[in-house]
């Protein structure tokens, strides 16, 4: 569950370099069978929250890209970052091989009243 009070534009931003990055790292693993995507949005009262998780076969604690291009590629998590902080929210990023999570949560802002 996503709250329609949230733009189109952040939820966007924070789904699609979260899910590329999740994509990216199940492809890195040998064995088909060990990879999976977990995707869970839970709105609660007045926050939103969205948690990914997938398998990790890394522990670099810079969470630098793998792709060759270094220059074009490796801004998921800067613009995760930077959309979830302009909505005043949280990332937390749990990595642990064989597993990463990312935590996302932040407040649904509701429309003041005249």
């Amino acid at each position: 569950m996503i709250s329609e009070k949230v733009s189109a534009f952040d939820i966007c931003t924070i789904l699609s370099n979260a899910l590329d990055n999740s994509i990216e790292a199940c492809r890195r693993l040998k064995s088909a069978e060990d990879r999976y995507i977990d995707v869970n949005c839970v709105l609660k009262n007045d926050m939103q929250m969205i948690c990914i998780s997938n398998p990790s076969d890394t522990d670099d604690p810079d969470l630098k890209t793998s792709k060759d291009n270094k220059n074009e590629h490796g801004f998921g998590l800067y613009n995760i970052k930077k959309t979830v902080d302009s909505l005043d929210g949280t990332v937390n990023i749990s990595q642990t091989s064989p597993v990463f999570v990312l935590d996302v949560m932040f407040r649904i802002k509701m429309p003041e009243t005249a």
